[in-house]
C-alpha cells in the first residue's frame, strides 16, 4: 500500500537490556562513531538508540552525528572497522547483538579508521 508508511528500525524496548548485556559478553569496553544521514530522521532515531545503548554497555561514544554522504545512497546499517583481521574489541559482539534484534548490519573495512575504533553508519531504511 503506498499510503503506509514503512516500518522504522528500533532497538525494541522489550529487548533493549539483553541487546545491552550481549554487547557486554566480550567484556571488552569499545569505542564507536555513530553517525546518521542529515535528512533522514529516521536514520537518526535508530542512531540515538544504538549510541544510547552502546554508552550504557560501558562503550565510549561519539554521536550519533548527521553527516552527507556522496555517491549513492546509503542504505541500512554499515558497520565499519580498520581492518577485518584485526577487530577490534567488543566488535563480534556488537556485531551479533545487532543482528538479534533483527538489524543485518554490512560488515566494511576503511584505513582511516583508528585501530581501536568502530564506525557505524545507520542509512535510509533498506529498500
Amino acid at each position: 500500500d503506498a499510503n503506509t508508511a514503512p516500518n522504522e528500525r528500533h532497538i525494541p524496548p522489550e529487548k533493549r537490556s539483553q541487546f545491552i548485556d550481549r554487547i557486554r559478553l566480550s567484556g571488552a569496553v569499545g569505542k564507536a562513531e555513530v553517525t546518521a544521514l542529515v535528512d533522514d530522521n529516521e536514520s537518526y532515531s535508530l542512531a540515538f538508540e544504538i549510541a544510547d545503548a552502546l554508552r550504557d554497555a560501558g562503550w565510549s561514544v561519539t554521536g550519533p552525528n548527521r553527516s552527507i554522504f556522496s555517491g549513492p545512497p546509503v542504505r541500512g546499517v554499515i558497520l565499519t572497522v580498520r581492518d577485518a583481521h584485526a577487530i577490534p574489541p567488543g566488535t563480534t559482539e556488537l556485531l551479533h547483538a545487532l543482528e538479534w534484534v533483527g538489524i543485518e548490519p554490512t560488515k566494511a573495512e576503511d584505513d582511516r579508521l583508528a585501530v581501536s575504533g568502530v564506525s557505524i553508519v545507520v542509512g535510509s531504511l533498506p529498500q
